[in-house]
């Protein structure tokens, strides 16, 4: 996947396409923001090809750039920062 900011991947999602875990280029780790069933949810990728969202109309794509605290919020799980304090800058 190539883009720069967000990029709505909702047809890929309602068409049952598995979203990609890294962009490219740069390999960096993709997570989603999930609009379902009146709620916004940062999740992972495994989490977002689950599917088990209701109600979904907007499904975008982001990256991590430098927030080391982002968790997903349906496994809890830390979505890694591409940047930051614990990831050297070349």
């Amino acid at each position: 996947m190539t883009f720069q900011g967000s990029v709505d991947v909702l047809q890929d999602y309602n068409n049952g396409k598995q979203l990609d875990h890294f962009a490219w280029p740069g390999g960096y780790q993709i997570f989603y923001y999930v609009h379902a069933d009146n709620e916004h949810m940062h999740c992972c990728p495994d989490c977002t090809n689950k599917k088990e969202f209701e109600d979904v109309n907007r499904v975008e794509a982001f990256i991590n750039w430098e927030d080391q605290n982002l968790t997903c919020d349906v496994c809890e799980q830390n979505i890694p920062a591409s940047y930051g304090e614990n990831q050297p800058i070349n």
